[in-house]
């Protein structure tokens, strides 16, 4: 009988279609809401891309800046989308 376990080319976290929650024209106290309940019950492998989009209001980008400040507090590292994700205006999380 051969080997019935996992693979050993497995990766640790697999790539999975991004839970994508588009915060895009939302306000900031409910963009703080909706984001710190996805964050709060994440799982593992989870890959969550953040639409915050590009703009500013008075020059001053607001959106952004303040939902990378509440990733980090989670815990969480963020990294700006590449092209392939969608480009700019989103911020991709995997939760490790």
């Amino acid at each position: 009988m051969g080997y019935k376990g996992k693979s050993v080319n497995t990766p640790k976290y697999p790539a999975e279609k991004p839970i994508e929650i588009d915060l895009h024209g939302m306000r900031l106290d409910e963009a703080r809401i909706l984001v710190r309940a996805r964050l709060s019950g994440a799982q593992t492998g989870e890959l969550f891309h953040f639409i915050v989009g590009r703009g500013t209001t008075r020059g001053v980008s607001v959106l952004g800046p303040a939902i990378k400040q509440l990733i980090v507090a989670f815990g969480y590292s963020w990294r700006p989308a590449r092209l392939a994700d969608g480009g700019e205006g989103r911020l991709v999380v995997t939760i490790r």
